[in-house]
């Protein structure tokens, strides 16, 4: 990743491509897996750098799995693996303008042409750049970070006149003195008070200046953060499947800490079976009471099926508890870049019914299958009906070897699924799983909006 994140940046230069690194290069070129660089450039140039970068991942083992474009704003998420099956990822921020909620406040031009620093990365100015790098995620989230600060206050004691100067253009004359002093003076609590109220002031005087274009701005913002996500969902939601013994839980523990960085940590979740928004049909029964406990999962299939009703029933009512729950526990979180994991699925019910006290082969179970809301990727772990044995033997051999069987005729009827074999070292499985969910062929299954 470090090595085809060079190259795109030399390459923009080689062709003389007006841009500026903002933020996220303070250890150029290596990056922690799941960090940012913010690239600016102007409106013209943006769909030629998209192009660049989609070139140079292809040759370089990464791919851009992913984008979200909002207003000024377009995210680039990439996944790269090295020769020697280790995975990272980084996104870039590709800025037209820098904005506050879609309203912009800087243009490119007024960052273009920068100067090259130490390192030869093309940065802004240096005052404007750490004026910029502080506001970003001062005004968007009301976060003050300390690095950011320090080097505004820094740059102060040179070129106070320009910060102040800019500042007062900003967020006018008495609120931008403020902000100002709070900067210099390294004044945490009046920033966080300032806040809300800087951030008004900024909007309000962009909108004054350009009244139409601007508030086309904000909408079409809002309309990409805040509606669109409801038939254009962020991140990716996987479902992990298979018969106990498979190792799910062992490979997802670990896909957890590689993919959490990657995502929005803050918004990712897992959730076992489905997103539950109504009782179990035991807490429903017995009056919101359990009458099982935890030791009775360790036997999945301790009491007979129900009848054709009751299979019908109980297939019904886990179909429109996945429904319902998915509607209002996953897509709210969808409208940012998060991770969304289900810890077996109703695809579950498919294979081993009685888990559910479902009839086997009911017509019924298949036909709410199809009214669950199917998740981006479904991964199937199996592995040697032997090595299954060895590791659980909570239901017969002639059942395992069934199940067995049965997940991976799924996972073949099932374009989003695959299959990964956990007869392996752990970090084996772990870039097995990890080369299907990110294919670095864009036409072999990637997970891409």
């Amino acid at each position: 990743m470090a090595a085809a994140f060079e190259l795109f940046l030399a390459r923009l230069q080689g062709d003389g491509v007006p841009h500026v690194v903002l933020r996220g290069v303070r250890n150029f070129p290596h990056h922690a897996t799941g960090s940012d660089v913010d690239l600016m450039v102007r409106p013209q140039d943006a769909r030629f750098v998209e192009l660049v970068l989609d070139g140079i991942g292809r040759r370089m083992n990464c791919a851009v799995y992913a984008r979200h474009r909002a207003g000024f704003l377009t995210q680039l998420y990439l996944h790269g693996r090295s020769e020697d099956g280790q995975h990272s990822f980084l996104t870039v921020d590709l800025h037209t303008s820098e904005a506050c909620f879609g309203v912009p406040f800087l243009e490119a031009d007024e960052l273009l042409p920068g100067h090259t620093d130490e390192t030869g990365l093309q940065v802004p100015t240096k005052w404007i750049g750490a004026l910029v790098n502080f506001l970003g995620p001062w005004l968007s989230g009301g976060v003050i970070k300390t690095h950011y600060l320090e080097t505004l206050a820094e740059v102060m004691g040179t070129e106070d006149a320009d910060v102040r100067a800019r500042c007062r253009r900003w967020f006018g004359l008495s609120r931008g003195d403020g902000i100002a002093d709070a900067v210099y003076a390294r004044d945490l609590k009046t920033l966080s008070q300032m806040n809300r109220s800087a951030r008004r002031s900024l909007m309000w005087r962009a909108l004054m200046h350009k009244p139409v274009r601007r508030s086309f701005a904000m909408l079409r913002f809002a309309l990409a953060t805040r509606v669109r996500p409801f038939w254009k969902p962020r991140g990716m939601t996987l479902a992990v499947i298979g018969t106990d013994g498979t190792g799910k839980s062992t490979l997802l523990e670990a896909l957890h800490e590689v993919l959490d960085p990657a995502f929005r940590a803050s918004e990712n979740t897992t959730f076992k079976l489905r997103a539950a928004a109504l009782p179990t049909l035991d807490q429903l029964l017995h009056f919101g009471k359990r009458t099982h406990t935890t030791e009775d999962f360790n036997r999945p299939h301790r009491a007979a099926p129900s009848g054709p009703i009751g299979s019908m029933l109980r297939a019904a009512w886990y179909a429109l508890d996945a429904r319902l729950g998915w509607w209002l526990k996953v897509t709210p979180r969808r409208r940012r870049h998060c991770l969304i994991v289900f810890d077996r699925y109703f695809d579950d019910f498919l294979v081993d019914p009685l888990r559910a006290r479902i009839r086997p082969n009911a017509w019924t179970t298949r036909f709410f299958a199809k009214l669950v809301p199917r998740p981006d990727r479904v991964m199937v772990c199996t592995a040697p009906l032997e090595v299954v044995r060895a590791r659980k033997q909570e239901i017969s051999e002639a059942q395992t070897d069934q199940q067995l069987r049965g997940y991976e005729r799924l996972a073949a009827e099932r374009p989003e699924a695959f299959v990964v074999d956990t007869d392996c070292d752990l970090d084996v499985a772990v870039d097995r799983a990890l080369s299907a969910l990110f294919p670095l062929d864009p036409t072999s299954g990637s997970p891409s909006k």
